[in-house]
């Protein structure tokens, strides 16, 4: 096999069930025998202890060049995503999450983008899943230059929402991405985001934007359980002090890190309303947030914390209930 063109890399952990969804969303694109000889699927499973392994094997004779490698131990999202990136052999990689799906008809679009080796980055769009009904997979959707837009400048990219956070969403050329990862020195959680961010200050080439939605996501929310949702809200705020000293545009950047601390208040209570641990270790967590925000919101963070979390999940349920 000469090089893919395109590698699609799923970092996966005890998602067996999603991950076949994943995996049959590509394949039905692959009967195509043109686009099956350009396409590589790298599967990067973070020591699962379900049925990944068998679920990912069964697609060897649905996509011709799968490649399943299984961590001795859990390394993290973070280290799991470096891996699936450095085995693979595309010109360019996609990554996509275990619980996400490929639009019928968008890996065909995707792969001829790529085929140009114009672009340093292509990102898309997502449309959530509202139901697992294979009819919503089978659909077939047509996408035209009508749905592309090009910016050469990152800052523009930006603020025009170019680089969306989402995993499934972008796609990027793998020795320009390679350049620009820094896994020592990551902000945990948004090392696959902050790689994408970095590769596009340091580049002279354009990103492409595709509108129309290329993935459905999956929405399995997993990732906010024990009130995670906390840390990466936090974490997030690091890594836009970064963006920064790698060159982006610093009065937007400042005006995004202030429109995060107004909204504070009700991540704290989201992370609570997905029982945040009323602990010491999570007490120190967000004074190390709220010591940089004003003092009454310090203060609301401090009153929230406290309050029981079975007293905000059932305020939750009662607002959606009357909605």
């Amino acid at each position: 096999m000469s090089a893919p063109i395109l590698s699609i890399c799923i970092p996966t952990y005890n998602r067996a069930s999603y991950l076949h969804d994943a995996l049959e969303s590509i394949a039905r694109e692959l009967t195509d025998k043109h686009l099956a000889e350009q396409v590589e699927v790298i599967v990067s499973d973070n020591a699962s202890t379900d049925d990944t392994e068998t679920i990912t094997r069964s697609f060897a004779s649905k996509i011709r060049h799968l490649a399943y490698y299984k961590n001795e131990a859990n390394v993290g999202f973070d280290y799991n995503v470096d891996n699936a990136v450095r085995r693979a052999n595309g010109t360019y990689c996609w990554y996509l999450g275990d619980d996400d799906l490929i639009r019928n008809g968008a890996l065909a679009y995707m792969l001829a983008q790529c085929a140009k080796n114009t672009y340093a980055i292509i990102s898309t769009t997502s449309q959530e899943i509202t139901d697992r009904d294979p009819k919503v997979f089978l659909q077939k959707v047509t996408y035209t230059d009508a749905d592309m837009s090009i910016s050469n400048d990152p800052n523009e990219s930006y603020a025009l929402n170019y680089y969306p956070s989402a995993l499934s969403l972008l796609a990027f050329r793998r020795d320009a991405w390679l350049n620009a990862a820094d896994i020592q020195n990551h902000t945990p959680g948004w090392y696959y985001f902050e790689t994408i961010l970095r590769l596009a200050i340091a580049t002279t080439d354009p990103t492409l934007h595709i509108k129309k939605p290329m993935v459905l996501t999956g929405q399995d929310c997993r990732w906010a359980d024990n009130g995670q949702g906390l840390q990466i809200f936090i974490d997030c705020n690091v890594f836009l002090r970064k963006m920064i000293g790698w060159g982006y545009n610093q009065t937007r950047t400042k005006q995004e890190l202030a429109g995060n601390t107004r909204k504070f208040p009700r991540v704290l209570l989201q992370a609570k309303a997905r029982d945040l641990p009323l602990t010491k270790k999570n007490f120190a967590l967000m004074r190390s947030y709220t010591k940089h925000i004003p003092w009454h919101l310090r203060m609301i963070g401090n009153i929230l914390f406290y309050i029981p979390n079975t007293f905000i999940a059932l305020a939750r349920d009662i607002k959606k209930s009357i909605i």
